[in-house]
Order: C-alpha cells, then structure tokens, then sequence
C-alpha cells in the first residue's frame, strides 16, 4: 500500500479520481460533444467504455460498472457497454459486434501502453469501425477535478 511505503509522512490519501461525484459529468459533456461533432444521435450510437480490469480482484471492474451506471443515467438514448483489459468481457470481445456509429471512452487516467496498444490491438482483432476518444484523464476537465478535489481537501 502507498502509504506504509510512505513511511512516517503526513500526508492523507484522497479518493481515487474515477469516484469524483463530478466525473459521470464532465464525461458525459464530453460524449454529447463527441457525438454533436459527428452528428450522431444518442439512439443510433453506441459508447464502449474501455477499462482496464484486473485478473487479480473485482475492485477495478466494479469501479468500471459503477461508472457506466452512473454515466448512463446522463443520457435519454445512448446504450453504454464496458470492455476490460485484463478480464471478461475482453475488449475485443466487447466490441466485436458494435455499429459503425460507436465510439470508445477510454476509462483511463493516461494514455499509456494499454491505450496505445491493447485496445487498438483489440478493435483490429474485433473489426471495430468506431471512433476512439481520448482517454478521459487526459482531458483538461479532469484536471480541473483533481485540482478542486486536493484544494477542498486542504
């Protein structure tokens, strides 16, 4: 755990940014503008969220479910699957059958190897014709989020 490696500093370990109540928010302006810009409607779209997953535990898949819950309840119309990395559903599994007008929100704080490779890898193996957004921590309403989270936190 971060704080035993920590040792001695006071410091307090602020929840994880994928629960800020504000985050099923900030995504959904995103999807909405994602779709405007492709003149997609909600009813004739799909949106893939993509997360990492672990074969180690359920904590990463819940988290990812809980937020497609609460995502979905941001839209009338959008059908909103998730794809994992490391456990089933597998992404390319998740996006085997999807329509062209789908597009993937990366539920990732970075765009490191797994959004670099494993899921376009994935979407290759699946055929996948949707578009990919960025990956939702990269975005610069995310980092307002973290900043007003460790500022409330002071």
């Amino acid at each position: 755990m971060l704080l035993n490696r920590l040792g001695d500093a006071d410091l307090r370990v602020l929840p994880p940014l994928g629960f800020h109540p504000k985050l099923p928010d900030v995504a959904a302006q995103g999807v909405n503008a994602a779709l405007a810009n492709r003149a997609w409607k909600q009813g004739e779209s799909h949106l893939l969220l993509a997360a990492h997953g672990s074969a180690k535990g359920s904590k990463a898949a819940e988290s990812a479910y809980a937020f497609q819950s609460a995502l979905s309840k941001r839209f009338d119309a959008l059908e909103i699957s998730v794809g994992f990395v490391e456990e089933p559903p597998f992404m390319a599994d998740a996006a085997r059958a999807l329509p062209k007008q789908s597009l993937c929100l990366p539920f990732f704080a970075l765009g490191g190897d797994h959004c670099r490779h494993d899921i376009p890898e994935a979407f290759e193996k699946a055929m996948f014709s949707g578009d990919t957004m960025p990956p939702l921590g990269t975005w610069p309403e995310i980092a307002k989020l973290a900043a007003e989270a460790i500022q409330n936190a002071r």
